[in-house]
């Protein structure tokens, strides 16, 4: 409840800032927010699943970056944006795969793991980019090869903004109802004795980490080919980080993720936003720019110390499991 209580209240305060301006200008910010969300809710929804089988993946980062130039390179291959979405998300799966492999079979260190995915991730798409389009940096993709939104009055509204508030459904449901889920749980609580009852404690693991870098290559895909529209090694900017953040808040739960995710992107809208006001131009002129963009972190910040997570998180988060 408490956590509850404190998206309500950065979002109120959100909120009164806008409706100053008027109703339409509020659902524009509201869409700009849906917007921004996206590239931290998939990954923290799959972050979700990776650990309460046990896998603690702080490689998101390298995941979503990988996957967003993939992106662009499938869908420039089969023109279309759609197969790029695809392709973004079975290179995030792939990826995850990898890094499954090496913590549960390979039963490797997850941090620095997930540490070397990020390295590797920054160092292979800067060296993609170059070789592929002979662009240092980044490659712009061609206007019919972006996934094209839904025009409302208020602004434009995005495709997987709505997948990313209908993913918690399934999520859900594959936890609570579900076989997989369940054993998925069990792992997560007590790998051992989850073994010793006929268990694939790898095998779950591996499914888990599959399923959540899948997400997070979707995430990837769509900053590419969707929201900003281009490949970069500055493509992702932390959001792998913030996706994580947010499912340290939601005590692994998918709906309160989606909501940090949320406060994240609106406070990160209403940064951009305020930016242009007659009355902060005296403040940009010294640098205010900063200040306004810092505002969805302190956000984050504020929601992680007003309202800790108190559930009890997996008990093999982060441990190797070596079967006896």
């Amino acid at each position: 409840m408490s956590r509850l209580l404190a998206v309500l209240a950065v979002l109120a305060a959100a909120a009164a800032l806008t409706l100053l301006r008027g109703p339409v200008a509020t659902a524009s910010l509201a869409l700009m927010a849906l917007a921004a969300m996206v590239p931290i809710a998939l990954p923290a929804i799959g972050e979700v699943l990776n650990e309460k089988g046990g896998v603690f993946n702080i490689g998101l980062e390298g995941i979503m970056l990988i996957a967003s130039a993939a992106a662009v390179y499938a869908a420039e291959l089969g023109g279309s944006g759609l197969v790029g979405l695809g392709g973004g998300l079975v290179a995030g799966a792939i990826v995850a795969l990898l890094f499954g492999l090496a913590v549960t079979y390979g039963r490797a260190n997850q941090t620095i793991a997930g540490l070397g995915l990020n390295f590797f991730g920054i160092g292979a798409v800067a060296f993609l980019i170059f070789e592929i389009w002979g662009a240092p940096g980044f490659h712009r993709v061609p206007e019919a090869l972006r996934i094209q939104p839904l025009a409302t009055p208020a602004g434009l509204l995005r495709w997987l903004s709505v997948a990313a508030v209908l993913i918690p459904f399934l999520v859900v449901g594959l936890l609570q109802h579900t076989r997989f889920g369940l054993r998925l749980r069990a792992v997560g609580h007590n790998a051992l004795v989850s073994d010793v009852s006929g268990i694939e404690v790898y095998r779950l693991r591996l499914a888990a980490c599959v399923l959540g870098g899948a997400l997070a290559g979707l995430g990837g895909a769509y900053m590419s080919l969707d929201w900003i529209g281009l490949a970069s090694i500055d493509l992702i900017a932390g959001r792998g980080f913030v996706a994580l953040a947010c499912v340290v808040f939601s005590g692994l739960n998918p709906w309160r993720a989606v909501a940090a995710a949320f406060v994240f992107s609106v406070f990160n809208a209403l940064g951009l936003w305020l930016q242009v006001e007659p009355w902060a131009r005296p403040l940009m002129a010294r640098g205010g720019s900063a200040l306004f963009l810092m505002l969805p972190y302190a956000a984050v910040l504020i929601l992680l110390v007003a309202a800790p997570a108190r559930e009890a998180f997996p008990r093999e988060i982060g441990r190797p499991y070596e079967r006896p």
